[in-house]
């Protein structure tokens, strides 16, 4: 609460303007003797003259910064909602769909990269963020981590679903999936839905290397990563996955490398996000790269047909080996038979020119994103 000064009061025909919570103007007229108290919830400035005064109670501060395209007041939600279905976001939207950071006036908290272009839809496979190929509570889990790249690779335009949840919980993950539609330059479109590899052998986790600690130099698989403890400055996280598919075993799959801006130490329970340690460098993982390779020569599988996600091809949703499962370490998988497309037309993608970087925007993005 601010007083007036006794200077003021005691004016004769004072004229006061103030400047309230509602941003509009009020003017006073006081007589000898009067006195008047303004009230202001931030910070009161203004000047005091010989027979005048001017106040203003100034804005309240954005808690994000004002973009030209986003909105300075984004509507305050709770963190977790509870009148929403789980398949909707903060701010009302879908879960299972591409949307931007902000709608609206609302911060959704999170971003998911390059939307899915018009020619994606055409394709007979949507983009989806629920679809055959997730792997296990994917998009109940982790919905934050689905990134979207949109480019063109050798003269195609590519767009690819990444689930890249660079946190203690990712960095335990061995499999993540992947989206991939290619339109080649006969318009034709190809699509892939398959699982990336970061494990090895029978082993129940990813390899994991720590910059500084360790060799990060490794072959594939391995996801390269920052710890504290290493002493070395912050890096981009790599993620590197084994070459054509699942033990070296589906050579018609899509080989991919990704790097990102790294937003947590190595360390933490996985289970328990209260345990992560926030790099605190403020990226937010938006700043992100993708490697993608394929090569035309390796398989001769071109087509429609149907695949595990370890890249097995099958008959046909109704083969055997759609209700059969694979054990690695303590973990066992259920075999998930996908539908892909793999056109004829369809050309090689590989170094060099097979590389995209961009930064996100992230208004209003936390942690994890």
């Amino acid at each position: 609460m601010r007083y007036l000064p006794a200077v003021v009061t005691a004016l004769a025909a004072v004229v006061l303007v103030v400047a309230p919570l509602a941003a509009n103007q009020q003017q006073f007229t006081l007589v000898p003797g009067d006195t008047l108290t303004v009230d202001c919830s931030t910070t009161l400035t203004g000047t005091v003259g010989a027979s005048q005064a001017s106040l203003a109670c100034e804005a309240a501060a954005t808690a994000v910064p004002t973009a030209t395209s986003v909105p300075a007041t984004p509507t305050a939600l709770p963190a977790t909602p509870t009148s929403v279905p789980a398949n909707v976001g903060r701010c009302g939207e879908s879960n299972d769909v591409w949307h931007p950071p902000v709608i609206g006036s609302c911060f959704a908290q999170h971003e998911h990269g390059d939307a899915p272009p018009a020619w994606v839809a055409t394709s007979g496979h949507p983009a989806m963020f629920t679809h055959d190929g997730n792997t296990p509570n994917e998009n109940v889990l982790k919905h934050t981590s689905f990134k979207g790249y949109a480019t063109r690779f050798n003269n195609q335009d590519v767009y690819v679903v990444m689930h890249l949840d660079t946190n203690p919980s990712g960095h335990s993950s061995r499999f993540h999936s992947v989206q991939v539609w290619i339109k080649d330059t006969s318009g034709a479109i190809s699509h892939f839905d398959q699982w990336l590899e970061f494990g090895d052998g029978n082993n129940t986790g990813p390899t994991v290397r720590r910059f500084g600690c360790e060799d990060t130099d490794s072959p594939r698989p391995v996801f390269a990563v920052n710890a504290r403890a290493c002493n070395t400055p912050l890096r981009f996280e790599n993620w590197y996955a084994r070459p054509a598919g699942f033990n070296g075993n589906a050579p018609w799959m899509v080989d991919f490398g990704f790097n990102t801006a790294a937003n947590y130490w190595a360390g933490g329970d996985p289970a328990v996000p209260a345990t992560w340690d926030a790099t605190g460098g403020g990226s937010e993982n938006d700043n992100r790269r993708v490697e993608m390779a394929w090569y035309a020569n390796r398989s001769g599988q071109r087509g429609s047909f149907y695949a595990t996600q370890f890249g097995e091809v099958v008959t046909g949703p109704s083969d055997p080996k759609c209700s059969q499962s694979r054990t690695l370490g303590a973990k066992t998988y259920a075999n998930l038979c996908i539908h892909q497309t793999i056109q004829p037309t369809m050309q090689t993608i590989q170094f060099p020119g097979n590389a995209y970087q961009k930064v996100y925007p992230s208004q209003g993005v936390i942690n994890p994103n």
